[in-house]
């Protein structure tokens, strides 16, 4: 496989843009003395923008989008020797995804705390997404979902001080 990844800073650092480019290769049952099989081998392009934008605030600002795919994994082919079944007939999983968040940190010097919120809403849509389901008690599969629409919005909140740590 092969992967790219420029970057650039602009504004005194506080603009910073990367993207990625990453190519890979699959084919059913390769046998590598067969070149038939390895001409009819898929490529998969994983491609993504992300900008990150620190203001005079304590503000953040970030957001990324792009388009990946990824092949089945052979646990997911051929299942392990107990609870997991393989499916041989798994199709390349493609997701279009986009993203934009928000952080603010604050520091209260009296209390000797640091905390930072964050809020980021996403959208991804998948072609061919591979899950699991049960097919018999205790026993499951994977299969391909063919089209899916997954939207939300997420919120973290973040205290640090000497003493603690806390997530929400």
């Amino acid at each position: 496989f092969l992967t790219l990844e420029p970057g650039l800073k602009l504004w005194q650092e506080k603009l910073e843009i990367k993207s990625g480019l990453s190519f890979f290769y699959t084919a059913d049952n390769v046998n590598k003395f067969d070149q038939d099989e390895i001409n009819n081998a898929n490529t998969l392009t994983n491609i993504q923008f992300s900008a990150k934008y620190i203001s005079n605030s304590n503000d953040l600002f970030k957001s990324s989008f792009g388009k990946v795919s990824r092949a089945p994994s052979l646990f997911e082919l051929f299942g392990d020797t107990g609870l997991v079944v393989g499916n041989q007939s798994l199709k390349d999983e493609s997701t279009v995804f986009g993203e934009l968040s928000w952080e603010r940190s604050l520091d209260v010097q009296t209390l000797n705390l640091t905390s930072e919120i964050s809020i980021t809403g996403f959208i991804k849509q998948s072609n061919d997404l591979i899950c699991y389901q049960q097919v018999n008690a205790g026993i499951i599969r994977p299969f391909n979902i063919e089209e899916t629409l997954i939207s939300g919005v997420e919120t973290e909140l973040f205290f640090h001080h000497s003493a603690f740590d806390l997530l929400l």
